[in-house]
Parts: structure tokens; C-alpha cells; sequence
């Protein structure tokens, strides 16, 4: 049988997601893809999920906050061993969020991009 892979553009799904449940809820990415294997009676093979952060204003109103909080949520739902960063100096502190990643997810593949 041969090998089935999912490519996740996490930054639009998050987007869209926002839109549909606004800041109070989000969708739990690791419950999702359960969901979607077991409708489609296949596990995947491998899961590849990319995606930018929002930039940080240096004074976010209240309304930038509770986004940006609840996009920490849906990134951190995501379970896959592969995560790529997109636009990573957008991020403040990208260094120590990079080293962190390194010495505390050992588990995990990271790449991150810029421009």
C-alpha cells in the first residue's frame, strides 16, 4: 500500500478557524486529524504542518491579545513530529524560541524559514 502524506498550511487553517469560532474557542488540531483518519479509515504516514506566527504589536490592544493567545492554543495542539516555522523573525525572542525548541522537543524536526 503505498505511503500517505498530509501537507497542513497551518497559518491559513488557523486564519480560517479563527473566523468560524472567534476567540473563545479553537480547533484542536490533533483531535481534527483523528477525526479526518478515522472517516477516511487510513492513518497518514507522515504529517508536515507549516505556518508563520502573527507578529507581535509592541502595544497589542486587548482584541490582538486574545488572538494571539488563542493561536498559541491551536499551535500548541498540534502533535506532529515535524514543524516548520515560517517567517521566524517575525517572532521577538526567535533565538531562545528556537533553542528551546531544540533542547526541550528533542522529538521534534524543526525548520525555520525567513525572509
Amino acid at each position: 500500500m503505498s505511503k500517505v502524506y498530509l501537507f497542513i498550511d497551518g497559518s491559513n487553517l488557523y486564519g480560517a478557524q479563527y473566523e468560524l469560532f472567534g476567540p473563545q474557542k479553537y480547533l484542536n488540531f490533533s483531535a481534527f486529524i483523528t477525526i479526518i483518519e478515522s472517516y477516511l479509515k487510513r492513518k497518514f504516514d507522515e504529517i508536515y504542518f507549516y505556518a508563520s506566527y502573527s507578529p507581535v504589536p509592541k502595544k497589542p490592544s486587548k482584541k490582538q491579545k486574545l488572538y494571539l493567545k488563542n493561536e498559541a492554543l491551536f499551535y500548541r495542539s498540534v502533535k506532529t513530529p515535524r514543524v516548520v516555522l515560517d517567517e521566524i523573525h517575525q517572532l521577538p525572542e526567535a533565538t531562545r524560541l528556537l533553542k528551546i525548541g531544540a533542547d526541550e522537543f528533542k522529538h521534534l524536526r524543526i525548520l525555520a524559514t525567513g525572509s
